[in-house]
């Protein structure tokens, strides 16, 4: 019986994430969209543990692409200033030759230009080429000038066309990945809903919600003992403290009732939450027996503390620890800020176990 309530206990943390952002959308219209849950060849926490990761996949990707957007905007902008210089540079260019050439068919009417091309002039013929020469040579100058400038006007162009065009793309990929990821978060709040309020899906969460407390006594009973050696864990009750600074116990350990469902269950861990540290810190030295990912808890470290004793910490966002590391006394194990199902956001799932099975960690902290 007590391994009964102490099982169930887990689904009351699934339940304290519920969110009523659907309200307005009918609650047997939901059940039907997300029936296929209740299969039992389908895992509830399975489902969770797939869409938070989902979730972390879609906001890394919407983060990337719009530092991405923010880049290329720049870029645009830069290029259209340029544009807009080469533009101003290509249209003076343009006029000072239009003045040239009106400059040059005025002077072919005057006489000036008249004694000056005549052979019959009084100048004479080097005065007549070197003054045609450096007129021909400047005209060429300029016009050289603004071939290039012209096909510089046409790069200009071509370069702010594809960035427009880089940035438009880079607009709808952003509007796509948000679009999925806010798909993810409304199933995500629908299932918790349903959990909530909807008994058949809060049957299938405790029966999934069993076998992941089960899969965690499993796995510890298979850990492979840490041979000679026995620390003093069970001689310091009362004298530990909470894995993280700054914090205090939100959900304690112990029988919780469901008043809209009628239940009773054993809550058995801890959420703790810090108020100014993500750190996550082990409560007494020992071995690393285990991290990584488990269903229902997250991202997921157990110490063997040997004789019996392990300590679990859960809902971690990175580990800075492996498998068979030995840990000291308060030494950093990871950060908080993973997904989990089970319960609230920001606080850190601790359990105890002795010879595999869950107690009351409040005991063993210092007041």
């Amino acid at each position: 019986m007590k391994r009964n309530l102490l099982v169930a206990g887990l689904t009351v943390c699934f339940l304290l994430v519920g969110d009523h952002g659907e309200a307005a959308k009918p609650l047997t219209k939901i059940a039907n969209e997300y029936g296929k849950l209740l299969n039992q060849e389908i895992s509830m926490l399975q489902t969770m543990d797939d869409l938070d990761d989902s979730l972390r996949r879609r906001e890394f990707e919407l983060e990337k692409l719009q530092g991405r957007r923010q880049k290329v905007a720049v870029h645009l902008l830069e290029l259209e200033v340029r544009f807009e210089e080469s533009t101003q540079k290509l249209l003076g260019t343009r006029e000072l030759i239009q003045k040239r050439l009106m400059s040059i068919v005025m002077k072919h009417k005057t006489s000036g230009v008249d004694v000056l091309l005549d052979p019959q002039s009084s100048l004479r013929a080097s005065l007549r080429e070197r003054v045609l020469g450096k007129l021909l040579e400047d005209d060429k100058k300029r016009l050289k000038e603004y071939r290039e400038e012209l096909a510089n006007y046409e790069i200009e162009r071509s370069l702010l066309e594809k960035k427009r065009k880089e940035l438009d793309e880079l607009e709808k990929e952003v509007t796509r990945t948000r679009a999925k990821l806010d798909k993810d978060r409304s199933d995500r709040k629908n299932i918790l809903r349903l959990v909530e309020e909807e008994r058949r899906f809060y049957e299938k969460a405790y029966r999934d919600l069993s076998s992941a407390y089960e899969g965690v006594t499993g796995r510890i009973d298979r850990l492979k003992e840490w041979p000679n050696k026995k620390l003093e864990f069970g001689q310091l009750k009362g004298n530990f403290r909470l894995p993280m600074s700054y914090a205090k116990v939100v959900t304690p350990f112990g029988e919780k009732k469901n008043k809209r469902l009628g239940t009773s269950t054993l809550h058995p861990g801890l959420e703790i939450k810090s108020r100014g540290s993500e750190s996550v810190r082990a409560v007494y030295w020992g071995r690393v027996a285990f991290a990584g990912k488990i269903h229902g808890y997250g991202t997921t470290i157990i110490l063997d503390h040997t004789q019996g004793y392990y300590t679990l910490y859960s809902r971690l966002k990175r580990t800075l620890v492996k498998v068979g590391d030995i840990v000291e006394s308060r030494q950093v194990l990871g950060t908080i800020g993973g997904n989990s199902v089970l319960g609230k956001e920001g606080t850190l799932y601790f359990e105890l176990r002795e010879s595999g099975t869950a107690v009351n960690p409040s005991p063993w902290f210092e007041e």
